[in-house]
């Protein structure tokens, strides 16, 4: 499963779009498919813009260069250098 999804937005580059939105595409994989999916966002992203809808924070935290936090259909925090602190800052504006 985790291959294939690999393969599937992989295509999605191919086609050389100038934006690419990519809707949880972590989720479900097994922590090496992670690992590859990772790499794969890390190279495309000097290549165009990548808009990545995802709940795993964490591996948020290794191919983004800035996460916006939408609540309730707005904007409520954006992130340019994700630190410890800002990762708990994070998780406990989910939970007010």
């Amino acid at each position: 499963m985790g291959q294939a999804r690999i393969v599937a937005i992989t295509s999605v580059f191919l086609n050389d779009p100038p934006i690419a939105l990519l809707d949880e595409p972590f989720a479900g994989l097994a922590p090496e498919a992670r690992k590859a999916l990772v790499r794969v966002i890390n190279s495309e992203k000097l290549k165009r813009s990548i808009v990545i809808v995802e709940h795993d924070i964490d591996t948020l935290f290794e191919c983004v260069d800035a996460l916006s936090v939408l609540s309730a259909g707005k904007i409520g925090q954006q992130i340019t250098s994700p630190s410890d602190t800002t990762k708990i800052e994070l998780m406990k504006s989910f939970y007010e």
